[in-house]
């Protein structure tokens, strides 16, 4: 038997006779160019978990057997991701953060755009934009109603996830946007950028809230 490795992080045993792959697959594979960002944990499924990074690929794990169960290769660096309440479907942030490193570390085509992949095959199902820098996080109302999307364009964008319409933009942050969250109720939603700034908003409208109001708000 041999053990042959590839630039891809992927490792393979192979007949050392015959030439094939003894397990019609790598027996190792990960990300494997630049840096990887973005990890999200499936709500309905606590054994698998998706990651993406600046190699371009979208990777679904299985967390007890530490093995990749699906791929997808996107045509931009991904930052981010985030998977909806119910499972079905994965959002992927996309974009290029200055730090990288090689020929392929720099701007992308794509900045600024997300992607909507379903979970049975990795399909681009939809694909948004509207800003024209790194979106650098995402993620579903626990209803499943509302996308919110943060950018470090300092803004953070909400979708109807019914049929992906803008429904709002948070305008606001003096910081690039770099984590969000939303309420227990889907009402809300609050965000925090790279200067330390914690904003509040309301999930329909984008409008800003007080912290007073938040009071209670889980």
């Amino acid at each position: 038997r041999l053990l042959a490795a590839s630039w891809s992080a992927e490792v393979y045993e192979m007949h050392d006779l015959e030439g094939y792959d003894i397990h019609d697959g790598p027996l190792v594979q990960g990300h494997f160019e630049h840096r990887a960002f973005g990890l999200c944990v499936n709500p309905t499924d606590a054994t698998e978990f998706a990651s993406v990074g600046e190699d371009r690929t979208v990777r679904i794990w299985d967390a007890t057997n530490h093995r990749v169960k699906a791929m997808a290769t996107l045509d931009t660096m991904a930052h981010c991701v985030a998977w909806s309440p119910l499972g079905d479907f994965l959002c992927v942030g996309l974009g290029y953060h200055p730090g990288g490193f090689g020929p392929g570390a720099r701007r992308q085509l794509k900045d600024g755009a997300f992607v909507i992949l379903a979970r049975r095959d990795l399909t681009v199902q939809h694909e948004g934009r509207d800003s024209k820098q790194l979106i650098s996080c995402c993620a579903f109302s626990p209803d499943g109603g509302t996308l919110a999307v943060g950018s470090h364009d300092r803004s953070i964008y909400l979708y109807a996830t019914a049929d992906w319409a803008s429904t709002g933009k948070c305008r606001g942050h003096k910081g690039r946007v770099s984590h969000l969250d939303f309420s227990a109720d889907s009402k809300c939603l609050q965000t925090c950028d790279d200067i330390g700034e914690l904003l509040f908003w309301d999930a329909g409208s984008g409008e800003q809230k007080t912290a007073r109001t938040m009071r209670d708000t889980q």
